[in-house]
């Protein structure tokens, strides 16, 4: 059901008598070439899977369904939900879940594309979860804050640059695409959206990512200090951050920010080599259920 015009989100709304919630960052579409235009950019082929988070009322969903794909849509709000399971009910290949999506599993099997208005609140912890899961991801279509997507493109050096930028940097490559004026939704968000792409493209199993995301995070943490004595922080042990500056040829008053992507995994990779891990002073991940 095409839906993104102003009246007809309105009417849906009054319907169901629910406001938008700001708890859950909804902003609802309200131009149908947009959400045509957002869903184009998938490249959908017949019977592929995709995964589209918070669906809201379904401006995109209409365009994914048509087609002819396996649409798992995860929506958080109860109602809206259960407005979409009376909406595909007669869809065959489309399943509407109610979940927070940070909470999703992920299971072994086919791979899938993603999509999503990402709550502006919220965007970072998705990304990290799909980064953190992306061997199941081939590509990701979300719509952030035109502002985030100069973060997820930064490099060395650049104020924006961080352990998104890093991370993104060496599992695929995105690109910006075209920005959203705030007058295309439903209410109206105080800020400018773009449309981000990204392709998956890299051999590294997602306990190894969850590990390196974890370890460049933490010497960002401690961006102001110079990279040897983060890595100093990180492992405990002002000697063996040493001997890893030494062995990645940079010079140790260098701080996160000065440092390429590639530099950073060579020193995660001795960082594993050495077996230091163990050692290390922030979080490790939980051991994931294997299905």
């Amino acid at each position: 059901m095409k839906i993104a015009n102003r009246d007809k989100v309105r009417e849906v709304l009054t319907d169901l008598q629910i406001p938008a919630l700001k708890k859950f960052g909804q902003n609802f579409l309200i131009d149908e070439q947009v959400a045509s235009n957002i869903v184009s950019l998938l490249e959908l082929k017949a019977n592929e899977s995709v995964v589209e988070i918070g669906p809201g009322l379904g401006a995109l969903t209409h365009y994914i369904v048509n087609e002819g794909v396996n649409l798992k849509a995860v929506e958080i709000d109860r109602t809206l939900t259960e407005f979409l399971i009376n909406t595909y009910e007669s869809s065959e290949n489309v399943e509407i879940i109610n979940e927070d999506f940070l909470k999703l599993e992920f299971s072994n099997g086919k791979k899938v594309k993603v999509i999503g208005n990402l709550p502006y609140y919220i965007t970072t912890p998705i990304m990290e979860k799909l980064i953190k899961n992306s061997d199941h991801i081939t590509r990701l279509v979300v719509m952030v804050q035109s502002e985030v997507v100069k973060r997820f493109n930064a490099v060395a050096n650049e104020a924006e640059y961080g352990a998104l930028s890093v991370l993104l940097s060496l599992i695929g490559e995105g690109r910006g695409e075209f920005k959203v004026s705030n007058t295309n939704f439903f209410p109206r968000p105080n800020v400018a959206s773009q449309i981000y792409v990204f392709d998956f493209n890299h051999n590294f199993s997602n306990d190894y990512i969850d590990e390196l995301f974890r370890f460049v995070t933490a010497l960002f943490t401690n961006k102001r200090k110079s990279i040897v004595k983060s890595l100093e922080i990180v492992l405990g042990n002002r000697r063996k951050a040493k001997n890893i500056i030494d062995k990645v040829n940079i010079e140790s008053n260098l701080r996160a920010e000065n440092i390429i992507p590639e530099t950073y995994k060579q020193m995660f990779d001795l960082v594993l080599e050495e077996d230091l891990l163990k050692t290390v002073t922030y979080p490790r991940p939980k051991k994931r259920n294997k299905k």
